[in-house]
């Protein structure tokens, strides 16, 4: 509903009144303004998929969007590849600098590992120092050439802890094309991890 140009939306009640002669003689209709309500429950829903640290796909909402892609691509017999990342040595980040120095380490990798992918790409973190890529048509190759980028750009991160540099991060990553014999999102995502 638009009002002087104000997009609003309104739920709408509507009550036949008892001493109507024909039952849609008298009508009342009421209209109530639930355009923060519904704005609220949006952003609870995108809550509910993100993860708040780095802004990536959580676990369960990545894994979700995986299995669509991965039933997609075996039905069209369309190229699919996972990645599975790891950033390498994580715990002595978290053990030598704390956690909030941890926090800011996952925060960043997460903004290079999006710009390392595109857009059409799905990006997740699946817990602590682990993260995942599923990347549309891509084959292997095009996999490798992604995990280049990413490594380069991890390794320019200049993260400085007031003691002293973190150093130069690295990561492990581990890939797989999706094949017909693969029964789910996560016998793929171990294929790839092994």
């Amino acid at each position: 509903y638009s009002l002087k140009g104000k997009r609003m939306d309104v739920r709408l009640h509507a009550t036949v009144l008892p001493d109507s002669p024909s039952p849609w003689s008298r009508v009342l209709i009421s209209a109530e303004d639930i355009t923060a309500k519904l704005a609220i429950e949006k952003e609870n829903e995108r809550l509910a998929c993100i993860d708040h640290l780095t802004n990536l796909s959580n676990r369960r909402d990545f894994i979700a969007k995986a299995a669509t892609e991965l039933s997609r691509a075996q039905r069209y017999n369309a190229p699919l590849t996972i990645l599975m990342i790891d950033l390498d040595h994580f715990k002595n980040v978290n053990d030598c600098f704390g956690h909030h120095v941890g926090d800011r380490v996952l925060a960043a990798f997460a903004g290079k590992l999006r710009h390392c992918v595109r857009e059409v790409d799905l990006t997740g973190r699946l817990g602590g120092e682990e993260f995942a890529v599923v990347l549309r048509r891509s084959s292997l190759m095009e996999a490798q050439a992604a995990v280049d980028r990413l490594c380069q750009a991890v390794a320019a991160l200049g993260i400085v802890h007031p003691k002293s540099p973190l150093g130069v991060l690295t990561v492990s990553a581990g890939a797989a094309v999706a094949e017909a014999a693969d029964q789910n999102v996560e016998s793929w995502m171990a294929r790839a991890d092994d």
